[in-house]
């Protein structure tokens, strides 16, 4: 059995990474236990969690969702969405999500993006230059995704410090006790019904106003399949995106060549961006999934009601997807399941790779010359490898010889 201390927890930088690595070249599948007690099949391999994010027999819901016995209406309507579901209630949800949620719309909002970004990196240089410490984690790579989440729901400036109170307690819904998190998903879930009716009432410009209003074959989205995707949006479009920031910045610190080389040939940029998500993912784990019968994966026998849950971490550090998986090399063609695989394959990944670009071109241009300025720790989830901050200083360059 697995310490899942050694996995979950919070700690010094890199170490959960590290376990996991370790773990994937053990091999790709992996007797643990969960933080919550319960035990289950973690797959490490890259080829292997492919298969299993693909595999109709693990079934998905939100009867996995911390609290359900004691909030079934509001985990219900918070967490019912496409990540929980499965065909053919998976499928008619993709479809109407997919419908508004385009490419066309993504790219339309990459003036918005890089203005918003540009609002937040200034004060950050002007501070670093002024020789003071800047967390970057809370200066830019939170705010950002967060603020063009808000944009992309239209959710109002005066709104959005509820909305991202309520959303971050239920987000971390397993590391902090009962009685904080009803509290937070009953506000999260007013909040979100009151919104949706908002834009029932007066629609804007802005997905979820879409959203409400598309329809495909005589279908709908219902109310509760509204919020848990308003939900959802926030979540997985603020978190791990933030995460990536973070992650990705502190590789190009901790690999300064491939800093001076990302700077002096801007083409690599969408390629270190890969690079970053195959190397430190900001997802330790998926959701769990459920076998609804027994099957071989990987030479493991998983009986039917066992609980297997991917590390799409851990899959991007398998020896047996790329030689040297701890060498972080922005010239190398990465492959990841960073926004999962198959059916579930994250509708946002033309979001969040476009926001990570954006960052970095401005990061990698404006920013002067850094080095982390204090001890680096994440955040204690099981879910999400993220930061809690990343402190950063100045660095004064040697005088010329």
């Amino acid at each position: 059995m697995i310490d899942t201390l050694d996995l979950f927890a919070a700690g010094p930088d890199g170490g959960q990474r590290q376990a996991l690595m370790a773990l994937a070249a053990r091999g790709p599948v992996h007797r643990i236990e969960l933080p919550s007690g319960r035990q289950a099949w973690l797959v490490t391999g890259y080829h292997e969690g492919r298969a299993a994010l693909n595999d109709d027999r693990l079934r998905r819901g939100h009867w996995n969702m911390p609290y359900l016995d004691r909030m079934p209406e509001e985990t219900g309507y918070l967490h019912g969405h496409m990540l929980n579901q499965n065909p053919p209630d998976h499928t008619r949800l993709r479809k109407l999500v997919s419908a508004v949620f385009t490419r066309r719309r993504v790219a339309m909002l990459e003036p918005r993006i890089t203005e918003i970004a540009d609002e937040l990196i200034s004060p950050v240089v002007a501070a670093l230059v002024a020789g003071e410490t800047v967390d970057l984690m809370e200066r830019f790579a939170f705010p950002l995704p967060f603020q063009v989440i808000c944009e992309l729901l239209g959710v109002a400036p005066s709104d959005q410090t509820e909305f991202l109170r309520y959303g971050a307690l239920v987000g971390a819904a397993t590391s902090i006790p009962f009685e904080e998190y009803a509290v937070a998903a009953r506000a999260l879930l007013a909040f979100l019904r009151d919104l949706i009716a908002a834009k029932r009432e007066r629609p804007g410009d802005d997905l979820l106003s879409a959203l409400v209003a598309v329809e495909a074959d005589g279908e709908r989205l219902t109310d509760a399949e509204l919020t848990a995707m308003a939900n959802l949006l926030l979540v997985a479009g603020h978190e791990t995106t933030a995460g990536m920031i973070g992650n990705g910045m502190l590789a190009l610190l901790q690999h300064p060549t491939q800093l001076d080389a990302l700077r002096a040939d801007p083409a690599l940029l969408a390629g270190a961006v890969e690079e970053m998500l195959r190397y430190d993912d900001s997802l330790r784990t998926t959701l769990l999934m459920t076998a609804a019968k027994s099957f071989d994966l990987a030479g493991v026998d998983i009986e039917a009601g066992d609980t297997v849950v991917v590390s799409p971490l851990a899959a991007g550090l398998d020896p047996n997807l790329v030689e040297r998986p701890d060498e972080f090399d922005i010239r190398r063609v990465s492959s990841h399941i960073a926004f999962g695989y198959g059916i579930h394959r994250c509708l946002g990944a033309p979001l969040a790779q476009l926001e990570l670009r954006i960052a970095f071109r401005l990061l990698v241009d404006r920013l002067p010359d850094c080095a982390t300025d204090g001890d680096l720790r994440r955040a204690s989830a099981m879910i999400f490898n993220r930061l809690q901050t990343l402190p950063l200083r100045a660095v004064a360059a040697a005088p010329a010889s």
